[in-house]
């Protein structure tokens, strides 16, 4: 009767094979379970130039950046808080051209994207470069989009930073290679349609505005840090704190730092009093640097700055975020070691009980890094691994660290151990193992993920034979499979 039944069970698992679901062995996203999450949500040609991103209301990564493949300007709205999941939106909303330089994003009252930069013509070198802005018309950029050029006078538009106003209206800083000047621009909508935006020049003197960082303060006015060519040998770093909304008048310009060639690749964040706190490059020395002002206007002459990574030639492509203690947290590249860096100061001025930690260092990773922090306080960045310095990608990269120092590593997957009849990898053998082999066997599907191992019988091929053999052992017809 034992036989009886066990060959009637044989023969019902053998009828459903059909209909059986295939489960495959999974993984939750590296984030979830306290490990550093890094992806490559976007691996079509070369892409993640000049990146720039925000998180939406649920988290998940909202992320601008250049196709240097299709000169095209790309925006990404991943499906979820790691870009894991491969349902990520990706579209070019813009494409007349070479478009899509120096982004800078922020995401509007309804988590739509609203994106500045850089348009460089239809060739290169440069044969129009304006500045544009983008309003994308829903959440992914798919439909309804705004794409204007507000600033057309002159080669302007490179070292974009964009924040959005109280009404939602676009306030963008720049440079203008034509005068060699720092422009500010104050839209008069949404837009930036209307063709009456405030456009000023803040900054005349010499060579100013590049490396462009852009906050606004509690009264709505901008406060921007660059750099000064013009000044490079005695300390070009520059703080702007406009009197006003349109830096019309009473504006405020400092100099904090004159300690060599410092100030490229800025970065700019306020505390919880309105004082600049700003990352960026020690060109000099090549070290990253860490000011935090003691005043709204970096006047004082008392700020306190600091050289938090010295290891090498280290802090270009800089992007600051303050948590939620007003510490500052930021991403940059280590140029010497080819790394994506996250710096979490110890305190206020970093300078102590700081966390420098690489979480990427495979190839040469962490250029045009952005960074922001979700609701646990975990930094999140976008970045470019790049084959230019030695890597075999080109790719748009997001790291979601596992924690608020990014200490944690990737939790390696371990490597599954070698058993006949398991097809599919989870470290059991049972009747989805023979379903797996006998839709391989018969063209299917190709989705075997431990192909020797459904080789049952050992004879070197993988056939309905070996199915069956799986169907035995399940049973209890046989006791073991061939070695």
């Amino acid at each position: 009767m034992r036989s009886l039944r066990t060959l009637a069970t044989l023969g019902l698992a053998l009828a459903a094979m059909a209909q059986l679901v295939l489960v495959l062995p999974s993984s939750a996203p590296a984030s979830a379970t306290g490990a550093n999450s890094i992806t490559s949500p976007d691996t079509g040609g070369d892409v993640g130039h000049y990146t720039s991103l925000a998180l939406d209301a649920s988290g998940f990564p909202v992320v601008s950046y250049y196709d240097d493949t299709n000169f095209d300007l790309k925006v990404m709205h991943c499906d979820d808080a790691d870009c894991a999941g491969g349902n990520d939106s990706i579209t070019s909303p813009d494409t007349g051209g070479s478009v899509g330089w120096y982004t800078s994003l922020a995401l509007d009252a309804s988590g739509y994207p609203v994106v500045s930069y850089h348009d460089c013509g239809s060739s290169l070198p440069c044969t129009v470069r304006d500045l544009k802005v983008l309003h994308c018309g829903d959440a992914n950029c798919t439909s309804g989009n705004s794409i204007t050029s507000p600033d057309t006078g002159g080669a302007v538009g490179r070292y974009t930073s964009l924040a959005l106003d109280a009404s939602g209206f676009p306030v963008v800083s720049y440079y203008d290679d034509t005068n060699f000047d720092l422009k500010v621009m104050h839209c008069n909508d949404a837009n930036c349609s209307a063709g009456d935006e405030s456009i000023t020049s803040p900054d005349t003197a010499g060579w100013a505005g590049l490396f462009t960082s852009l906050v606004l303060d509690a009264s709505g006015f901008p406060v921007v840090s660059y750099f000064d060519y013009t000044n490079d040998a005695n300390g070009g770093l520059k703080v702007l704190h406009c009197g006003d909304a349109n830096c019309t008048s009473g504006n405020s310009i400092t100099s904090p730092d004159t300690g060599g060639s410092v100030g490229w690749h800025t970065s700019l964040e306020l505390d919880a009093s309105g004082y600049p706190v700003v990352s960026y490059l020690d060109f000099t020395n090549g070290d990253l640097k860490v000011m935090h002002c003691d005043d709204a206007d970096c006047a004082g002459g008392n700020d306190s700055i600091t050289s938090p990574d010295t290891g090498g030639d280290v802090g270009l492509e800089t992007s600051l975020a303050l948590d939620a203690s007003g510490y500052p947290v930021v991403s940059y590249y280590d140029v010497t070691n080819g790394d994506l860096k996250v710096l979490h100061c110890g305190n206020a001025n970093c300078t102590s009980g700081n966390s420098i930690t690489a979480p990427d260092t495979g190839g040469s990773v962490g250029l045009y890094t952005s960074l922001a922090l979700d609701a646990s306080g975990y930094p999140v960045v976008s970045y470019y691994d790049s084959s230019r310095y030695g890597s075999t990608y080109d790719d748009l990269n997001v790291l979601h660290c596992g924690d608020a120092n990014c200490t944690t590593k990737p939790t390696p997957t371990p490597t599954p151990q070698a058993r006949p009849g398991d097809a599919n990898c989870d470290g059991r053998v049972d009747a989805r193992d023979a379903a797996v082999i006998l839709q391989y066997s018969a063209g299917l599907s190709d989705l075997v993920l431990c192909l020797a191992d459904a080789d049952a019988d050992g004879d070197g091929r993988v056939t309905a034979l070996d199915a069956l053999l799986v169907l035995h052992y399940v049973a209890d017809l046989i006791y073991s499979l061939p070695p």
